[in-house]
C-alpha cells in the first residue's frame, strides 16, 4: 500500500491526524497524477461501506481466505511469469476507441491468452497487475470480513486472576480464549495480555482490573468497569471501531495506542497513537484526543483534550554572572532564543547544587485534578520569580510571588513567597513560568508547591504538569 493509499483510508475513516493531514495536501498539491487514485479509492470505499451492512461472510471462510488462498494466488502468479519460458511473439494488435466493449475483450483474449507465459518486456507490468490483485483480495478480506481471531489470555501473572462465565468462576489461564459475556477480574497482585490471534491488536490489564468483554458481532465492545488497560489496536473495519464503555464515558477506537483508567469517579483517557472519539455518558458531550493528549471525565471537570503530563520544560543558560538580579539573564546575549540546554523535569523542582553564575527558565502548563482554590509558594537558593496566566496564554502571564536566598523548601521566610488562594478549575490548563538567578553560592535550589482541594502542601508533581513546546526559529 502506498503513502497515498494509506493517508486516503485514514481520511475515509476519519482518524487522520492534523499532521497527516498536511502531508495528504502536500502529496495532492505536488503528485498530479496523485488526485485521480484518491478519488477513485474515496468512492471505493464509499460504494464498499454501503454493501457492508448487508454482507456477513463467515470467520473460518475468511481466514482461510486470507491465510491459503491469498498465498496461493500469490505464488502461483509469480511462479508463472518468473519461471514460464518465452512464446514467440510475432503479431501485433491495436485497440482503437471505436471497438465495442466486446472487441476489446476478444482482443484482449487473443493477446493475452490466459495460458499464455509473458515476454520480458511484459512481466514488470504484469508484476505490478498481479501485486495489485493481491493487494484488492487482501482489502476485499478486510473490509468484509473480521479483523480478528479469538481473544485469548496470552499471559497471566499472579493468582488472583479470574473469569466470570455466567455463573461460573474459572481461573484465568494463559490459553484461554474469551467469549461475549465474559468478565476478567484482576486483583491487587496480578495482571493480564489479552491478544486477538492474526489481528495485532493488544491489552494490557493491570492489577484490580475488571473488564467484561461484551459483544464481537459487530465491532469489538467492552465494559471497563474499574481499573486501568493499555492498549495498542490494529485498524478497525470501517464503522465498527473498538468501543469501550465505562461508569462515565465511552470510548470509540479505530486504530491507536491509548491507555484508559477508571475509578468510581472519574474516566482518564491517554492517547500516544492515533486518535479516540471520548463522549461523557451524563450529557452525550465528546471531544476528540490525540496523540500527546489526555482527557478526563469527572464530576466539576470541564471535557478537553489537553497535553500529556508528566514534566515541565527547563531551559538554562551558563556563565551568566551576577547575584540575584533577573536583569542578569534577562539582558544576557543569549537570552531568551539560545539557551546553553533544555532537560525536562519530572516535577516543578530543579536538581540542588548544580552549579554556579546561571540562569534558568522553568515554563509548561498546570493542570488541576479538581475545581476550587489553590495556594502557591516558592523557595530558590538566591532567587526565583514565579508567574501564573489566567488561562494557557503565556502572554497573560502575571508574576505572583518571588523568593530571595531561602533555604531549600524554606516556605515562609519572606511574606512573597506565598499567593492568596487562587481559583482553578479542572479540566483546563494554566500557563506557568518560573526565573532562576543563581550567583556563587553553592546552596542553589529552586522549587514550587501548591495546596488546594483535599491536597496539603506539596511541591507540584509531574502528574499536573506538561511541558511548554518552543517553537521552531522563525515560526511565530
Amino acid at each position: 500500500m502506498t503513502r497515498l493509499e494509506e493517508l486516503t483510508i485514514k481520511l475515509a475513516d476519519d482518524v487522520l491526524t492534523d499532521v497527516e493531514a498536511s502531508e495528504l495536501e502536500v502529496l495532492l498539491a505536488t503528485q498530479s497524477e496523485a488526485a485521480a487514485p484518491h478519488t477513485r479509492l474515496l468512492e471505493i470505499e464509499v460504494a464498499l461501506r454501503g454493501q457492508r451492512e448487508t454482507l456477513d461472510l463467515a470467520g473460518p471462510t475468511l481466514t482461510r481466505l486470507r491465510s491459503e488462498l491469498g498465498a496461493s494466488v500469490e505464488r502461483g502468479v509469480m511462479q508463472q511469469l518468473e519461471t514460464a519460458p518465452l512464446p514467440p511473439w510475432t503479431r501485433t494488435r491495436t485497440i482503437t476507441p471505436s471497438m465495442s466493449h466486446a472487441g476489446k475483450l476478444r482482443w484482449f483474449a487473443e493477446i493475452f491468452p490466459w495460458r499464455w507465459p509473458l515476454p520480458k518486456l511484459a512481466r514488470p507490468t504484469m508484476l505490478a497487475f498481479a501485486a495489485s490483485v493481491i493487494l484488492l483480495l487482501s482489502l476485499g478480506v478486510w473490509l468484509f470480513g473480521p479483523t480478528m481471531g479469538q481473544p485469548v489470555i496470552a499471559e497471566v501473572k499472579g493468582m488472583d486472576a479470574s473469569i466470570e462465565r455466567g455463573t461460573e468462576f474459572i481461573p484465568t489461564a494463559k490459553g484461554m480464549s474469551l467469549r461475549s459475556g465474559d468478565v476478567v477480574r484482576l486483583g491487587t497482585n496480578a495482571s493480564a495480555t489479552i491478544t486477538f490471534g492474526v489481528e495485532r491488536t493488544r491489552f494490557e490489564l493491570t492489577a484490580g482490573t475488571e473488564l467484561k468483554l461484551i459483544s464481537l458481532a459487530h465491532g469489538k465492545r467492552y465494559l471497563l468497569a474499574s481499573g486501568k488497560i493499555r492498549a495498542s489496536v490494529a485498524r478497525q473495519r470501517p464503522f465498527h471501531p473498538m468501543i469501550f464503555t465505562t461508569p462515565q464515558a465511552e470510548a470509540r477506537v479505530l486504530g491507536t495506542k491509548f491507555s484508559l483508567l477508571t475509578t468510581a469517579n472519574a474516566t482518564r483517557l491517554e492517547v500516544s497513537e492515533g486518535k479516540v472519539q471520548f463522549t461523557r455518558s451524563s450529557d452525550g458531550s465528546s471531544t476528540k484526543v490525540t496523540a500527546g493528549q489526555y482527557a478526563v471525565v469527572a464530576a466539576n471537570y470541564e471535557l478537553l483534550a489537553q497535553p500529556l503530563t508528566g514534566s515541565i520544560l527547563r531551559e538554562y543558560w551558563t556563565n551568566v554572572p551576577g547575584e540575584y538580579f533577573m536583569d542578569f539573564l534577562t539582558k544576557h546575549r543569549d537570552f531568551p532564543d539560545h539557551p546553553s540546554g533544555r532537560d525536562y523535569l519530572d516535577k516543578f523542582e530543579t536538581p540542588s547544587h548544580w552549579g554556579t553564575n546561571y540562569g534558568a527558565r522553568l515554563r509548561g502548563y498546570l493542570h488541576p485534578p479538581t475545581t476550587g482554590e489553590y495556594t502557591f509558594w516558592i523557595a530558590a537558593g538566591d532567587g526565583g520569580q514565579f508567574f501564573l496566566s489566567p488561562d494557557d496564554d503565556l502572554q497573560k502571564r502575571q508574576q505572583i510571588a518571588y523568593a530571595n536566598a531561602t533555604a531549600l523548601h524554606e516556605w515562609t521566610r519572606i511574606p512573597g513567597q506565598q499567593t492568596s488562594p487562587i481559583t482553578l478549575i479542572a479540566g483546563r490548563k494554566y500557563y506557568v513560568e518560573v526565573m532562576q538567578k543563581q550567583g556563587t553560592n553553592r546552596e542553589d535550589h529552586l522549587a514550587v508547591a501548591w495546596q488546594g482541594p483535599g491536597r496539603a502542601r506539596q511541591v507540584i508533581p509531574g502528574e499536573f504538569l506538561s511541558p511548554f513546546i518552543p517553537k521552531p526559529k522563525g515560526q511565530k
